[in-house]
């Protein structure tokens, strides 16, 4: 549905499958309302190469981070976080903007697009910093929506 409200191209990073099958499957339902999945490792070239194409990109950060490039303060707990999105919106000269979600009634959600950088190279480092509490104060007003069963703090 996004692809077609904004009139534009939406990708969705996704990280591959080892089992080939299940990712074409899974390739073929992300893809059905017009988000286009691109893996993970491919995004930095992708975005580059399409860099006068407008276009959005979605990217979850808040998985458990194998390298952890800087730690927060996160839900009162030392976190590890990426810092991939900061360098691909420098490098790439793009805004930043985060995705606040809302439950509206059951099966039914509402999203607000709230900007934390428009301009990547003033804001450098403070990307992650300000994404974290945004993600923060959205899990607090509703951490029903909010699955818990990562791995994140069990490293």
């Amino acid at each position: 549905m996004l692809p077609y409200v904004l009139q534009a191209d939406v990708y969705a990073a996704y990280k591959p499958l080892s089992n080939k099958i299940v990712n074409r499957l899974m390739i073929k339902l992300r893809s059905r309302f017009g988000i286009k999945p691109i893996a993970s490792h491919l995004i930095t070239k992708h975005l580059l190469n399409c860099k006068n194409h407008p276009a959005l990109y979605l990217l979850i950060a808040d998985q458990c981070p194998e390298k952890v490039n800087k730690r927060y303060l996160f839900l009162n707990q030392d976190t590890g976080a990426f810092n991939g999105v900061e360098k691909l919106a420098c490098t790439s000269a793009s805004a930043v903007v985060y995705l606040h979600l809302t439950q509206t009634s059951r099966g039914y959600y509402q999203i607000a697009c709230m900007p934390i950088c428009l301009n990547p190279a003033v804001c450098g480092s403070e990307i992650t910093e300000k994404y974290l509490k945004l993600l923060e104060k959205n899990i607090e007003e509703q951490p029903f929506i909010w699955l818990w069963s990562h791995k994140r703090w069990k490293r």
